[in-house]
């Protein structure tokens, strides 16, 4: 087995081990960290694709929450969970309400770090997306990240939640980058009813990532690149949620191609 795939495997070990009770979202934002410090090279890339698929840490991460009889690594499944003050945790085993507590503590002492994880981990889901439509990376800070192709600029702002959107404050950009809220749909519902009419009068684009599964989807207004669209999984979700919340469609922020009448 390469050396940094040793590692990963290593780290892997010694976070379910040393924890035993981790909140769902931790364990997903500690093994993207974990296979971005690996910095595996290509042929290592290539082997750890054959293990778990393209998406490397949303494929460990089913991997430990399945009930597959040949984990990878040997990892212990963490197919047990129980929910703590609305978040989800996962464990190994059974322990007592103080275990679940201390657990729920560590988790909030992380809460800061797992924030800006969280910021990493958009950006390493939005660069492969990118790069699947046929951009590469042209200018990247804190929060910022664009893409270019011989033609077309995508300038990028990244938020840790959709709640942290300020839209009076977002300046010069196209889309707006959040990571899905895997325990209530009810922040999204909130921001589309208040500030759906805004991000569109502006002409930006929200797009929702589902760091889980590694992918992306439009949530307000859709790209005027085809071969963007083309990389959302679920690419009719934007027109869906304009159906459901009831805002009526404007032709003039929607690109040519896009079939706006098109049913599902």
């Amino acid at each position: 087995m390469p050396e940094n795939i040793k590692m990963i495997r290593e780290a892997l070990h010694a976070l379910i081990e040393g924890r035993r009770i981790i909140a769902r979202c931790e364990l997903l934002h500690r093994i993207y960290k974990i296979v971005r410090d690996a910095d595996l090279g290509a042929s290592e890339r290539d082997e750890l694709e054959s293990m778990v698929g393209k998406r490397l840490a949303p494929g460990i991460f089913a991997n430990i929450m399945s009930m597959s009889s040949a984990p990878i690594f040997g990892l212990q499944g963490l197919v047990s969970s129980a929910t703590l003050h609305g978040w989800i945790f996962q464990n190994v085993d059974y322990y007592t309400q103080e275990d679940y507590e201390t657990a729920y503590n560590q988790f909030l002492d992380s809460k800061e770090e797992l924030r800006e994880l969280v910021i990493l981990d958009l950006k390493t889901v939005l660069a492969d997306f990118m790069t699947a439509a046929g951009y590469h990376l042209d200018e990247e800070s804190s929060n910022r990240i664009v893409f270019t192709n011989d033609i077309d600029r995508v300038d990028c702002l990244i938020y840790p939640s959709i709640k942290a959107i300020d839209v009076e404050k977002i300046g010069k950009c196209m889309v707006l980058l959040v990571p899905q809220h895997g325990e209530s749909p009810e922040p999204f519902i909130e921001f589309y009813k208040e500030k759906g009419h805004a991000i569109e009068e502006a002409e930006l684009q929200v797009w929702v990532a589902n760091l889980e599964g590694g992918t992306i989807d439009p949530f307000i207004g859709y790209p005027k690149d085809i071969n963007i669209y083309k990389q959302f999984k679920n690419p009719k979700l934007a027109m869906k949620v304009r159906a459901i919340w009831g805002m009526p469609a404007k032709s003039r922020y929607q690109p040519w191609w896009l079939p706006i009448h098109e049913k599902s």
